[in-house]
């Protein structure tokens, strides 16, 4: 399965309560913008894109992010130090399951510059399509003030898999395991193309692999299938054919040969597994 693992970068300006900051040691929070220096979260105060899409990225892999703290101010001639946490209780990711951090909690901008990343690794494996997951970083320490509105951001982690490209054009179709017994190993060409405005539907120029053209001498029976990252669920779609039914099944798409296998089946009991070999 691969998937594009889209990182939606929703900034979440959440409020802060003074008295987290209240600890001995801890620096000061300002208001307001200052030329004698501070620091922020660049996310945060809409610096930088709130979306990053990654490329396809296959089981076992993960894909590197991050976000960046900036120096504001005239340069600074020594460096800057900055502590930063992840709110547990108001992320709904969990370190270790859904992302790691690969940078230590306390990062430095070196003198003369003016951002350092928190860098973290995002686990897409443990990502589920449709439910996103939010980190919540907070700066909770520097060399310099803070600059208070932006020293916190959600940062949303979301998996999307659209269908690939590849998946798309004129396919050899075998059937077997039918019902009629009799109309086993019926053949015929089908066309998968787009469907407009999705980039998870398949349409099936023929559901039924050649069996309602070969077996009956009608008509293919065009619907759509849904790609869910490598897996094809049919659902619902309209026997246009015969009317008054539907047919459903799953199927599986083989990115690396290609070949799409599908189990289908309409409420009169009709079936077949038809395998579907790129041209």
């Amino acid at each position: 399965m691969r998937k594009i693992l889209n990182i939606l970068y929703v900034m979440v300006l959440i409020p802060l309560m003074t008295g987290c900051f209240d600890e001995p040691g801890t620096s000061t929070l300002i208001t307001d913008f200052t030329d004698t220096g501070f620091v922020e979260i660049v996310e945060a105060s809409g610096g930088a894109s709130r979306n990053k899409a990654f490329v396809a990225v296959p089981d076992g892999e993960n894909v590197n992010s991050s976000i960046t703290v900036s120096y504001g101010g005239a340069v600074s001639a020594s460096q800057v130090s900055i502590t930063y946490e992840i709110d547990t209780e108001a992320s709904t990711a969990i370190e270790g399951v859904d992302f790691v951090l690969l940078s230590s909690n306390t990062i430095t901008i070196p003198a003369g510059e003016y951002t350092a990343p928190i860098n973290f690794e995002v686990v897409d494996d443990n990502l589920e399509v449709d439910n996103p997951v939010t980190i919540v970083f907070r700066i909770v320490q520097a060399s310099v003030p803070i600059l208070e509105e932006y020293s916190e951001v959600s940062i949303t982690l979301s998996v999307s898999c659209p269908a690939p490209a590849g998946i798309f054009g004129t396919y050899d179709a075998v059937t077997t395991e039918t019902s009629p017994a009799g109309c086993n190993g019926v053949t015929n060409v089908v066309e998968i193309t787009e469907v407009d405005g999705s980039d998870v539907e398949l349409q099936f120029s023929d559901l039924t692999g050649g069996l309602y053209i070969n077996c009956y001498g009608d008509a293919d029976n065009p619907g759509i299938v849904n790609y869910v990252c490598g897996d094809l669920s049919l659902v619902n779609q309209e026997d246009v054919v015969y009317g008054d039914d539907v047919l459903n099944g799953s199927g599986t798409y083989n990115a690396t040969t290609g070949v799409i296998t599908l189990v289908w089946s309409n409420g009169y009991g009709d079936k077949g597994t038809t395998v579907l070999t790129k041209q």
